[in-house]
């Protein structure tokens, strides 16, 4: 129990939200790890960080230049082939790694609003949602990065640097050793480099996601019981009947207007997030599908060893990562359509009783209400450069699709022989 308790301390900043919190503080120190955003005024740190940035782009140049001595130089058919295979994820790795650092500033807005927590701040329904938020958020922060040096420590401890799909060619250390005893030192940082800016391309986008859910469903509880809330509060004064409900309809308005104001607030936010990383679902989806059947297609001819296990569980996060970005979606339409029919099933009849006599009211009631149904019942659906929809079906899809790309690489390379 004291352990429990000493641990409990120490986790405390990143998995309970305060008033003073940085929702974001877990993900920015990941941002600076990987590489996306440094803030500093020191120009040679700053020199230094963009040149941390380079790491990536230079993983990618040696895959190449690998693959092509193996089927060029050492006419190495089987082993070129492998290193295509890996050169794809490293590819796809950096076009992820840029779409975010494309998108980090675009996104601030979204962030600076979550980030203020200002709706019902001091509701314990509110903080209840964003600690949850919070929680989900830095769990699933450390879970990744625990991964990536999971994975770096066993590259490490079972010198996978020295197998062939790693190490830098025999010819190259005989025709020039300093080059190629550097490529293989730097090889080690460019590993760690690629797996930790996988993770922040991961994690840009859902955790803006988790956060604008939370906001989501506050607005939703908002929206719960607004008639009755309203009509306890006005019908405490003492007052004549007439000037009652002239106060009922405006606190009514003014009450709905409030949360109206705040959905559309949460919505735009949550376009802006489909705005903005459109493109980079696309990639999310291609690469999943594309890796999971290159993969597989991989260990079909290589075999099924350490590194092919460690190539398939690459895969196996890839396919998850597209699982939670559904699951978070999925949740988003959810809400959204919840919260009309929150308002719409509320208890209409006894309410429209105060109205007999406010015309304008009415009218304007019924303007209020139509614009709120309409705005709940449109589609928050997220597409991938309008050619791939994030949903249920689209996940089921790909499985099958990726089978169908299997299939034919293993065909084709029978052909091939």
């Amino acid at each position: 129990m004291t352990l429990r308790i000493y641990l409990r301390q120490k986790l405390s900043p990143i998995l309970d939200l305060r008033q003073d919190s940085d929702y974001f503080a877990l993900l920015k120190w990941l941002y600076v790890i990987n590489g996306v955003q440094l803030q500093t005024e020191r120009l040679w740190l700053r020199a230094l960080f963009m040149l941390y940035r380079l790491l990536l782009p230079t993983q990618c140049a040696i895959w190449l230049y690998r693959a092509w001595a193996a089927a060029y130089v050492a006419h190495n058919t089987t082993l070129a082939l492998s290193l295509l295979c890996g050169q794809f994820a490293i590819t796809s790795i950096m076009f992820r790694f840029i779409l975010v650092l494309r998108s980090y500033n675009q996104l601030q807005p979204v962030r600076s609003y979550i980030n203020s927590r200002r709706f019902l701040r001091h509701h314990s329904k509110a903080q209840g949602l964003r600690q949850r938020a919070f929680r989900t958020n830095n769990i699933l922060i450390i879970s990744l990065m625990m991964y990536g040096m999971i994975n770096f420590i066993i590259y490490e401890a079972s010198d996978l640097q020295w197998h062939d799909i790693f190490r830098m060619p025999p010819y190259l250390m005989q025709m020039n050793r300093p080059l190629a005893w550097t490529l293989q030192i730097i090889m080690h940082p460019m590993t760690l480099n690629g797996l930790g800016a996988f993770i922040t391309s991961f994690l840009s986008m859902h955790t803006l996601l988790t956060g604008l859910q939370s906001e989501f469903l506050l607005v939703e509880f908002a929206f719960v019981g607004l008639l009755k809330r309203v009509e306890e509060h006005v019908l405490q004064g003492s007052m004549e009947d007439a000037g009652r409900q002239r106060l009922l309809w405006v606190t009514f308005h003014r009450e709905l207007g409030i949360c109206v104001r705040e959905h559309c607030e949460v919505v735009k936010h949550i376009r802006e997030v489909h705005r903005v990383h459109s493109f980079s679902i696309t990639v999310q989806y291609y690469t999943a599908l594309l890796s999971l059947a290159i993969d597989i297609f991989f260990i079909s001819y290589h075999g099924l060893d350490f590194v092919a296990l460690s190539v398939l569980i690459f895969s196996v996060l890839l396919v998850f990562e597209w699982y939670y970005c559904c699951k978070l979606v999925e949740n988003l339409q959810a809400t959204n359509k919840r919260i009309g029919w929150t308002l719409y099933s509320d208890d209409w009849p006894a309410w429209l009783q105060h109205g007999k006599h406010q015309q304008g009211a009415l009218r304007q009631f019924r303007t209020t209400m139509s614009i709120v149904l309409l705005v709940s019942q449109r589609s928050l659906s997220f597409h991938g450069s309008d050619i791939v929809e994030v949903s249920w079906q689209t996940f089921g899809s790909m499985l099958k699709t990726s089978y169908s790309v299997m299939m034919f690489l293993i065909e084709l390379r029978k052909l091939n022989r």
